[in-house]
């Protein structure tokens, strides 16, 4: 009597030689995920992967490249909130401009906060420049508004923030003691000082003072990038084996255009 067939192994998909490998859509899933997410997955593989940083640093260089040939003129962001709370609601009753300061104070917090974002570390100087003059004169428009309700109103709602001085604070910190001293005259800090006592009378901008400390003091400004690191990354070479490339990270208040942060590589 012959002997049973053999029962033959069941072999797993994963292991098989010619695996089949579900069809898979970078870019849908890309989209689909939070931009938090893309940016952990991204930096893990910068960490991992030199070729992948050396991109991101070609990237960001030209990116600076870019912001650092342009200028960026402020000055309409003055007028038109100068004409928000002066000229706008002028002619509207009490109660008509008491519904109208909120609106009104959301509108001078988005040009502050969009001057913030356009003077970012990677801005040119004269972006820069332009940014902190530009909020000045902001400030003394909302400082001298209180004559009528609705600038009474705004002038109340900036008692309980302080997102003006502290947007001049940021522009200030991505700048070294070199550019301050070079950029700001002695007519700005006076008009500065001037912004903080008319602050002081209406109890808003209240930490304008140490700003000012800093225009003063520019060897007292620094910031959080301003110290610079090593990023240890691996990839794999051809041989198998690591190969580790030293990085220092970006300084972004004092990266100038087209210089690679790792080196001998430049955008």
């Amino acid at each position: 009597m012959s002997a049973p067939p053999a029962k033959r192994q069941r072999v797993s998909s994963f292991d098989a030689p010619h695996a089949i490998i579900p069809q898979f859509d970078p870019v849908k899933a890309i989209n689909a995920l939070s931009e938090g997410t893309v940016r952990r997955i991204l930096l893990d593989a910068a960490h991992t992967h030199a070729s992948v940083l050396l991109r991101i640093d070609a990237a960001y260089n030209a990116l600076v490249a870019r912001e650092q040939a342009r200028v960026i003129d402020f000055d309409h962001f003055s007028k038109s909130v100068w004409k928000e709370l002066n000229n706008d609601h002028r002619h509207e009753n009490g109660s008509r401009q008491y519904n109208s300061a909120g609106p009104a104070y959301h509108y001078v917090v988005s040009v502050i906060d969009t001057i913030r974002t356009e003077a970012g570390p990677e801005s040119s100087l004269g972006t820069r420049i332009s940014a902190l003059e530009t909020l000045r004169k902001i400030g003394k428009s909302i400082a001298l508004s209180g004559t009528d309700v609705l600038g009474h109103e705004v002038i109340k709602s900036f008692q309980q923030t302080d997102c003006f001085e502290e947007t001049m604070r940021d522009i200030l910190e991505v700048a070294n003691e070199e550019e301050i001293v070079a950029a700001m005259s002695d007519e700005f800090i006076d008009k500065l000082e001037e912004l903080v006592g008319l602050g002081e009378g209406q109890c808003i901008f209240e930490g304008l003072p140490e700003v000012l400390e800093l225009f003063r003091n520019p060897e007292d400004t620094q910031s959080e990038s301003s110290s610079d690191g090593i990023l240890e990354v691996y990839d794999n070479n051809e041989d198998g084996k690591d190969e580790s490339v030293n990085a220092p990270t970006s300084n972004m208040g004092n990266n100038v255009a087209g210089q690679g942060v790792v080196a001998g590589i430049t955008a």
